[in-house]
């Protein structure tokens, strides 16, 4: 904090503020990854899957809601660790699905561990390398947010209009690039000018990008062993 009591960026922070705020931000994120694991587990149960698989845009719909309060309260003591941890254990019931289709694609649960395995890889590797490089990405954003859009709006075409195993295996494909600079970006934006009070903020960022390259890491590795 500065004498005006405001939360300094981590880049203008003391040491032991910034390294505090580092350990809350990532003990946080793997914090977050355990209620996601609890989430899909519980997101086995035959009546939970029903209606997961029935209804996704319902549960799309809430979990965007989750989203929206926990980065509107991130910085409410209290409350932001509610919202972070329910957001997290509701995306692990919904991410169910996703994991039992390639699963059955598939004809194990192989595909999910080596999925899982290599975006921890692939994650570790670029976090590590920025706060180890200290580079700025920060010139990486018009492309992150220009290519996450598109990337929605050609899920959403052919979801609705194309239906094509090709569209979906090229946005899979897209989603590792896509994603991987996400990690890029948010990693190198915690540590140069996300303010020492919002971890919880940081951790979900953080979360986000893991999660959505886990899912197109795991989508091109099902689609290729269908």
């Amino acid at each position: 904090m500065n004498p005006y009591g405001y939360a300094l960026p981590a880049a203008r922070a003391s040491l032991g503020d910034r390294v505090g705020f580092l350990r809350r931000v990532y003990g946080l994120f793997f914090a977050s990854l355990l209620m996601a694991g609890v989430g899909a587990v519980a997101g086995l149960e035959p009546s939970v899957l029903r209606v997961t698989m029935a209804h996704p845009l319902l549960c799309w719909g809430g979990e965007m809601g989750l989203i929206f309060a926990c980065m509107a309260m991130r910085r409410r003591a209290g409350i932001n660790m509610v919202l972070l941890f329910a957001f997290t254990f509701v995306s692990g019931v919904v991410l169910t699905p996703m994991l039992v289709l390639a699963t059955l694609r598939t004809g194990g649960f192989a595909v999910v561990a080596q999925a899982f395995a290599t975006t921890c890889l692939v994650f570790g590797g670029l976090s590590i390398y920025t706060l180890v490089t200290k580079q700025d990405f920060s010139w990486m954003r018009g492309f992150v947010v220009t290519a996450l859009f598109a990337l929605i709006g050609v899920a959403l075409l052919n979801a609705f209009f194309f239906h094509s195993g090709a569209v979906q295996m090229a946005m899979s494909a897209a989603g590792v690039l896509v994603f991987s600079c996400w990690v890029l970006f948010d990693t190198s934006r915690i540590l140069r000018s996300t303010p020492v009070d919002d971890a919880v903020g940081a951790a979900l960022s953080l979360y986000l990008d893991f999660i959505n390259l886990f899912l197109s890491i795991l989508q091109l590795m099902s689609g290729r062993r269908r």
